[in-house]
């Protein structure tokens, strides 16, 4: 008798803490009762039953708490219970098999529970019960939750366990996500779509069951371990404790790729330069840029542009003008890179004819000098150079040089500096004799 009051004491405590909003998630220091998690509301709210797998007879109802825990305030949902049903038992009256829902009963039903500030407890106890006409066996007491805008959610299923009957025949997989993408589970379906760079031959399964295990094959399967090949669909088996067992069907397809980059890009042999979605080409002096042909890498599925497909080191394009690259991603999307041609700068800056008031000179230009024999008693203090180079401009130290214009004082050897048309120079020893 004493234990009888120490345990109605602990069962009044729990449920006043679930009334009032406290925490009733379960504890493993509290052996009173074996909590389960059987759904979560559109709230957030994780529902909790106090105990499973609830023996019941004619003579002696049974109990258990229904509560929430977390979940957005001020929603209230209406629970109801749905006939139980005893799924092909064989009846000694008439051996065979038939279902039987007879004389199940669940008080209160519905009952209305809520978070905080919704002006109703978070907890509620049913008391379920059966008759006279109630066949021994494991029944499903199924409760669906009903927000106060009438949407349902049906939650997992209430075991009861009637004149004995200990082993359950829940067996369901409600759960099912591989190397963390979650599932979509219809029926006795489960469809994973996964990311477009995953392999398929070996992923990890993270379940939740009903059941008391699970094996694909004859091989058990370790939750959050197990690896299997998912390249074609693969058959779960969920195990109950009775015995019987559940089929699922997992089917895995790889999501299309959204690459679409351009990652290395040349006209002719010359180098591109990628800056985000602009690719510069340089090409060398005198280039005809009116039919260049692009080599490309893309981690797209094709290139095009404009309706024109593009083939790597065969297209040929006309690149007087910017030309747009449209790369396509296996999932249809697509990404514009802008193709900026020019041409580089003449490096030329050679003399190729120099003489000096009429006579000419000697040019050597693996030495780059150049040497003058002027005529016996020449005064070599103001002479003048005519010239032919191929650069832009000529200087003497600082002072620009016309050709056929400009004097000099020849005493000494004179260095003459050819200019080219993207900046270099060259220099020429003038020396006369």
């Amino acid at each position: 008798m004493k234990k009888l009051l120490i345990f109605f004491a602990l069962l009044v405590s729990f449920l006043a803490g679930c009334s009032s909003g406290g925490n009733c998630a379960p504890n493993d220091n509290d052996n009173s009762a074996n909590p389960v998690q059987i759904g979560t509301l559109p709230n957030g709210s994780a529902v909790y039953l106090s105990n499973n797998n609830l023996p019941v007879t004619e003579s002696t109802p049974t109990t258990a708490t229904i509560y929430l825990v977390g979940g957005s305030a001020n929603e209230s949902y209406t629970v109801n219970f749905v006939s139980s049903k005893l799924q092909a038992k064989r009846l000694a009256s008439a051996n065979q098999y038939a279902v039987e829902s007879n004389g199940i009963s669940v008080t209160p039903n519905p009952c209305v529970i809520g978070t905080a500030g919704s002006g109703y407890p978070s907890s509620c106890q049913v008391s379920i019960a059966v008759s006279s006409s109630t066949y021994p066996g494991t029944y499903n007491v199924t409760p669906t939750a009903s927000s106060s805008n009438g949407n349902p959610t049906e939650l997992s299923p209430i075991t009861v366990l009637v004149s004995g009957s200990i082993l359950p025949s829940t067996k369901a997989i409600t759960s099912f996500s591989l190397n963390g993408t979650a599932g979509t589970i219809i029926g006795n379906n489960i469809a994973v779509t996964m990311p477009s760079d995953t392999n398929p031959s070996a992923l990890v399964a993270t379940y939740i069951t009903t059941g008391v295990a699970v094996s694909v094959g004859s091989v058990t399967q370790t939750n959050g371990v197990t690896a299997n090949n998912f390249t074609s669909p693969v058959k779960y088996t969920v195990h109950a404790a009775d015995g019987s067992t559940q089929d699922y069907t997992v089917t895995v397809s790889v999501a299309s790729s959204s690459a679409k980059a351009i990652t290395a890009f040349s006209l002719n042999g010359t180098a591109g330069t990628i800056t985000d979605t602009t690719i510069s080409v340089i090409m060398p002096y005198g280039t005809d840029l009116s039919s260049l042909v692009a080599t490309f890498t893309t981690t797209g599925q094709n290139v095009m542009i404009g309706s024109t497909p593009q083939v790597s080191g065969v297209t040929a394009n006309n690149f007087t003008g910017d030309l747009i690259y449209t790369v396509h991603a296996a999932d249809g999307s697509t990404q514009d890179y802008t193709v900026h041609v020019t041409t580089a700068l003449n490096d030329a800056k050679e003399l190729i004819q120099f003489s000096l008031d009429g006579t000419m000179g000697a040019i050597n230009q693996v030495d780059k000098t150049i040497t003058v024999t002027m005529p016996y008693g020449t005064n070599k203090t103001a002479l003048t150079a005519s010239f032919i180079t191929t650069g832009e401009s000529v200087t003497v130290d600082t002072a620009l040089q016309t050709s056929g214009v400009t004097p000099n004082d020849f005493t000494n050897p004179v260095t003459y500096t050819v200019h080219a048309a993207d900046g270099s120079t060259q220099n020429y020893t003038v020396t006369v004799t």
